[in-house]
């Protein structure tokens, strides 16, 4: 599905939880498309409720809790501002 999702280099990529089902070497190899989607000028929005993933591949993450906009930043920032212990508060 991804890979259609590519077709044509368009500008902006929405992907819903890309990863959930993808063994260790299909996660990375679709992180290092990510890499170079982005390093083309490619926009990439997806949610994700691995912190982990965000981390590692976000710019930039918005914790959106019941519909509602908790947080917006750096993804580490958001991540400890509204975690304990690695839990969401």
């Amino acid at each position: 599905m991804f890979s259609k999702a590519m077709i044509g280099q368009p500008p902006v990529i929405i992907l819903d939880q890309p990863t959930l089902r993808m063994d260790s070497p299909e996660q990375h190899a679709f992180w290092k498309a990510i890499q170079v989607a982005k390093r083309l000028g490619e926009t990439v929005i997806y949610t994700s409720s691995n912190t982990e993933e965000v981390l590692a591949n976000a710019n930039k993450a918005i914790l959106i809790d019941c519909g509602s906009v908790i947080s917006v930043g750096n993804p580490q920032d958001v991540i400890q501002t509204n975690s304990r212990g690695g839990i969401f508060s």
